[in-house]
């Protein structure tokens, strides 16, 4: 049967004049409908002055009276500010004098250098790659029954091919565990660079993913990702009694 709710007693519930209630909101902070022949200078005036676009108009005041004075305008931005289309506006911005310096991450450098050759999406040297398409990897039914599952095909590849390579962490767990790892992989990385196996133009290393941009140099690509990633793997091994796919340094194979 349906519980039944005893109805709540309001006479404990004291009570005050709403119009004595402090409020953040106000009439004149209210949106103004749009009207056709608008400037955009009218547009920007008539959004409410609440969240977002206070925060913005507090952003530009403080610009303008940055360069007012005199001072620098320093932008620090992270990679997905360029993927998303804005370099033109950053461009610009410097251009007119309004940013005096750009302060960014390594794989604002990718992203940057991607759009600069044209190459996002990627392109290979024999046509648009494949589409991604999920596979199971060589471990077998052990990894399988962990749900490891390969996301994308085999990259193709060719001497002085440019590439934006990405590795992500299984379920996206950590593949940089602390400051070694990342010393390590940073080393390493540089071998192959002195060796000649990659050009390396940038790298950004994220706690459960990376980017690099490379060119493929004396060696084919995937023998020198194998190189360069197999220490952070570690390799699937099978259990003795559960037969599960793990890994000797993590309990799980950190890549995928």
């Amino acid at each position: 049967m349906p519980k039944r709710y005893e109805p709540v007693d309001p006479a404990g519930v004291r009570t005050y004049p709403l119009a004595s209630r402090p409020s953040k909101v106000r009439v004149e902070d209210a949106a103004r409908p749009w009207r056709p022949g608008g400037t955009l200078q009218a547009y920007l005036e008539s959004l409410p002055n609440q969240l977002a676009v206070r925060s913005l108009r507090d952003v530009v005041e403080a610009i303008l009276a940055a360069r007012v004075k005199g001072k620098p305008v320093i932008v620090g931005l992270g990679a997905h500010v360029i993927k998303v289309g804005l370099s033109p506006i950053l461009i610009d911005l410097a251009e007119r004098g309004v940013v005096t310096a750009v302060a960014l991450n390594g794989a604002c450098a990718v992203h940057d250098f991607e759009l600069y050759q044209g190459t996002l999406p990627l392109l290979s040297p024999y046509g648009r790659a494949p589409a991604p398409r999920r596979r199971r990897c060589a471990a077998g039914a052990a990894c399988a029954s962990v749900g490891c599952a390969v996301p994308r095909g085999p990259r193709l590849d060719a001497p002085d091919t440019l590439h934006h390579v990405m590795v992500r962490g299984l379920e996206r767990r950590a593949i940089f565990r602390d400051d070694t790892d990342r010393a390590d992989f940073v080393a390493r990385l540089a071998a192959l660079a002195e060796s000649g196996a990659l050009t390396v133009y940038a790298w950004a290393l994220l706690p459960n993913h990376a980017h690099l941009l490379v060119r493929t140099g004396s060696r084919p690509l995937p023998r020198s990702m194998r190189s360069l990633l197999t220490p952070l793997c570690g390799g699937p091994s099978i259990g003795a009694t559960t037969g599960s796919a793990t890994s000797s340094r993590t309990g799980t194979s950190r890549l995928w």
